[in-house]
C-alpha cells in the first residue's frame, strides 16, 4: 500500500495532515478531526445518508465500514446520498473492491480523453477483470473508482462532453494510475470548489484543479452504484459460451465495494481560494485565534479546527467581559461566518460595538440560537434576529447540530443578515430614532436610539454561557 497521501488546501498543504502523511500512514479520525474535518460515516449505521427506497439491506454497516454488493433492489435511483448537501468542500474517504469480476471490454484513455484506436482506427477493446463504483461529487459528475488502464479518479461525464475544449477534456484524465491492487485499501481526497475539482489518491495528484463548465455548485455527495447482478439471458449466453457462471453472479462492473473513515471539511470562501482575496480578510479557517482578543475566563478555544465556547459550569448566563472580539474595528463591512448549535443554546454575533466593557448596550447583536421548526417569529428567540429590535422575516435555521452559515452586511445604517443562503433581516437603523423605542412601537432595551449608535466597531461572539462552535469566519471592509 502506498505510504503517503496530501491534502490540499487552497493550494496548499494542510501542515497537521502533511505532517501526519509523512510518517507513512493514512489519516486517522483524529487527525482529521484535529484539520476541521467532520465525520460524515460513523461507523455503526447509515445515520445521515438515504438508503434507496426498496434497497433492501444491500447498502448496509459491516463490521465498521459501509458495505455494497451491487444489487440493491430499488426501483430507482440505487446511489448511496447523504442527506446533507455542500457547497465548496473537502471529502476524505478510504475505500477498497472486495473483488472483480468477469472480463469486461476495457478500452485504453489516452492523455487527451480520447480511446487508443488500432491501425485500422478502431478502438482497442482489452477484456480485463474489473470492479466499477464512483464518488458522487457534484450533481451529474462523479470520479470514478474503477479498475481501468488509466486509473481511478476519471471524470466520465465532463471527458465525454462534446461541447467543451480539448485543455477540458484532457483534465478529466487521471496524470497517473495511483490505485493500490484489488482488496487493499486506498486513500482519496476530493476538493471541490465551485466549478472545479482537484483529486488526491494515495499521495497522488490524479486530477488537478479540472473544470466543469456549467455545472451546480452545490448537492449531496453520494456512492455510486454501478452494475449488478446477470440476467438470466446472460447467463444462458455465457454457459453457450463454455464460460462457467453461478446464478446470481454480478456482472464485470459491478460495486463491490466498501467505504470508511468518511470525512469531510466545509470550506468557506476564503478557504476555498486559498487565500482573502478581493479584500477578504480571514479572521478564522481552523488555526489559532491571533486575530481575536479574549476576556479573563479565557471561555473560548480552537477545538478540532473550529471556535469553541468552553466553560466548566455552562450555566446560560451572560458573562459579558468574556466575549471574543476581533482585534481590529470595522465600519462598513462584509461578515462571512459558519456556527453550530446544540439544543440548549444562547450566542450572538455583535456588530460594530464600541465600549467591549459593555457589549449589550453599545453593540448590535445578530440572535444565534436554537429555534429550528419553530412557527413564531420574535426580536429575541429566533435565528437572525437583530436582538430586541427586529424578528426576522422567516425561520431558516437548520436543526441543531448541523453547521449553518451566516453572511452579515453593513453599510451606513443598513444591516442585511443572510441565514443558509436566505435574506432574513433588513434593518435601517435610521429609523430607530427613539430611545427604547422600535419603529413599531414596541419597546426595546436601549437607553440610547439606535440610530445614534457607532458606525464603526468591533465584530464578537458572544458567551452566554452555553456551548456554541464557529468557523471559516472571514471580513470584507467597504470603502
Amino acid at each position: 500500500m502506498r505510504a503517503a497521501h496530501f491534502i490540499i488546501i487552497g493550494g496548499m498543504l494542510s501542515a497537521a495532515l502533511a505532517g501526519a502523511a509523512m510518517g507513512g500512514g493514512f489519516m486517522r479520525p483524529e487527525e482529521l478531526k484535529g484539520s476541521g474535518f467532520e465525520p460524515l460515516f460513523n461507523g455503526k449505521d447509515l445515520a445521515g445518508w438515504k438508503v434507496p427506497v426498496g434497497d433492501n439491506g444491500h447498502w448496509r454497516v459491516v463490521d465498521g465500514v459501509i458495505d455494497y454488493d451491487a444489487c440493491s433492489e430499488a426501483k430507482g435511483d440505487k446511489n448511496l446520498w447523504t442527506e446533507e448537501t455542500f457547497g465548496d468542500y473537502e471529502i476524505y474517504f478510504e475505500w477498497r473492491f472486495k473483488r472483480a469480476t468477469g472480463l469486461y471490454p476495457m478500452k485504453t484513455i489516452l492523455p487527451d480523453g480520447t480511446y487508443k484506436k488500432d491501425e485500422d482506427g478502431k478502438e482497442i477493446v482489452t477484456p480485463a477483470p474489473n470492479a466499477d463504483s464512483g464518488l458522487l461529487f457534484r450533481p451529474g459528475h462523479q470520479a470514478n473508482l474503477w479498475c481501468w488502464p488509466c486509473g481511478s479518479g476519471e471524470l466520465w461525464m465532463l471527458r465525454n462532453r462534446k461541447d467543451i475544449t480539448p485543455e477540458q477534456r484532457a483534465a478529466a484524465v487521471p496524470k497517473a494510475k495511483a490505485d493500490n491492487p484489488v482488496g487493499e485499501w486506498n486513500a482519496m481526497l476530493a476538493k471541490v470548489v465551485g466549478d472545479r475539482v482537484t483529486i488526491v489518491l494515495n499521495g497522488v495528484t490524479v486530477i488537478d484543479s479540472a473544470q466543469l463548465p456549467g455545472v451546480k455548485t452545490s448537492g449531496p455527495i453520494g456512492f455510486q452504484h454501478h452494475g449488478g447482478p446477470l440476467s438470466p439471458k446472460q447467463i444462458a449466453a455465457m454457459r453457450k459460451q463454455g464460460i462457467e457462471v453461478e446464478e446470481g453472479e454480478v456482472g464485470p462492473a459491478s460495486s463491490l465495494v466498501q467505504f470508511r473513515n468518511v470525512h469531510v471539511r466545509h470550506l468557506s470562501p476564503a478557504a476555498a481560494g486559498g487565500g482573502s482575496g478581493e479584500g477578504w480578510v480571514t479572521l478564522f479557517d481552523g488555526g489559532n485565534l491571533d486575530a481575536f482578543q479574549m476576556g479573563p475566563d479565557k471561555s473560548w478555544a480552537v477545538e478540532g479546527g473550529v471556535i469553541a465556547l468552553r466553560r466548566a459550569d455552562y450555566d446560560g448566563k451572560e458573562h459579558n467581559a468574556d466575549y471574543l472580539w476581533a482585534r481590529e474595528p470595522y465600519g462598513d463591512f462584509v461578515l462571512e461566518l459558519e456556527f453550530k448549535v446544540p439544543e440548549k443554546a444562547n450566542s450572538g454575533v455583535f456588530l460594530r460595538t464600541s465600549d467591549l466593557g459593555d457589549p449589550v448596550f453599545t453593540g448590535i447583536e445578530v440572535q444565534v440560537n436554537n429555534s429550528f421548526g419553530k412557527d413564531q417569529l420574535t426580536r429575541g428567540g429566533t435565528v437572525g434576529a437583530i436582538y430586541d429590535c427586529q424578528a426576522p422575516s422567516k425561520n431558516a435555521a437548520k436543526p441543531p447540530g448541523e453547521w449553518q452559515s451566516m453572511r452579515v452586511t453593513c453599510r451606513g445604517p443598513r444591516i442585511t443578515v443572510e441565514l443558509n443562503g436566505e435574506t432574513v433581516n433588513e434593518m435601517d437603523l435610521d429609523r430607530w430614532s427613539v430611545p427604547r423605542k422600535n419603529p413599531d412601537g414596541s419597546e426595546n432595551k436601549f437607553p440610547r436610539a439606535l440610530k445614534d449608535f457607532a458606525r464603526r466597531g468591533h465584530v464578537g461572539f458572544q458567551d452566554h454561557g452555553r456551548p456554541v462552535w464557529y468557523r471559516n469566519v472571514r471580513v470584507k471592509a467597504m470603502p
